[in-house]
């Protein structure tokens, strides 16, 4: 799978009328360990994030988090193993704590 065709996947997740402007929303169905697969008639209806390679220019993995228990998330391609990277640099500003989930 390539950046582009994770590209293609994350703007088809946006265009889902449930969509906010950072996370998209499709069904997917749970497919090996801890990743996902879209399907129209999955199970999961989940938010799609994508997750971006250093310094944040490239999508390497999309994370799909289950809207009906969001402590459930799973990878597109288990490349990305930080969601949110770009937030530490922020931290070493504002001293705040850094906050983990278990992946």
């Amino acid at each position: 799978m390539t950046a582009a065709d994770l590209g293609g996947e994350i703007r088809r997740a946006l265009a889902h009328p449930a969509s906010a402007n950072m996370i998209g929303v499709e069904r997917v169905r749970a497919d090996g360990a801890g990743l996902y697969t879209p399907d129209a008639d999955g199970p999961i209806l989940a938010g799609i994030v994508a997750v971006m390679s250093p310094p944040g220019d490239i999508i390497i993995d999309l994370v799909a988090i289950d809207l009906a228990r969001p402590d459930r998330f799973r990878r597109r391609t288990g490349l990305g193993d930080l969601l949110g990277e770009a937030n530490l640099i922020g931290l070493n500003f504002t001293g705040e704590a850094l906050l983990v989930h278990p992946g």
